[in-house]
């Protein structure tokens, strides 16, 4: 695979997540799609994760109540998010899984010479 079909592969998953996840879960940044990304990663072997991990992986720790309040509202994320002075622990939902699934599943299709040049802003 090309740098090219990465970059392009990598603008489409970032327009689709923010196509499926909407405006509140988009607008909370990059780091609300690492912490989806790190429970994602994490479901099968650790089911839950714990809060120091979860911060390992942000750029803007500070925000990750905020995150978790908004995921969890959504039905992405359970856990012990209301509890303070611990390190929690946080699950990954079925339905945040499903929908992640559809954002990488953009990865899988083939980028083609039309995706390089929309991203290049010139038409084919």
């Amino acid at each position: 695979m090309h740098f090219t079909d990465i970059a392009n592969n990598l603008l489409a998953i970032a327009a689709k997540r923010n196509q499926i996840f909407g405006d509140e879960i988009s607008d909370l940044g990059e780091d609300t799609w690492l912490v989806l990304l790190k429970l994602y990663a994490c479901r099968d072997a650790v089911p839950l994760v714990r809060e120091s991990s979860l911060v390992e992986v942000m750029r803007f720790p500070t925000n990750l109540d905020r995150i978790l309040s908004v995921l969890a509202r959504q039905d992405l994320v359970t856990g012990n998010i209301s509890e303070t002075g611990v390190d929690r622990s946080f699950k990954i939902t079925g339905k945040a899984v499903s929908t992640i699934e559809m954002v990488l599943d953009v990865a899988a299709e083939p980028a083609g010479a039309t995706a390089e040049y929309e991203a290049s802003g010139k038409r084919a």
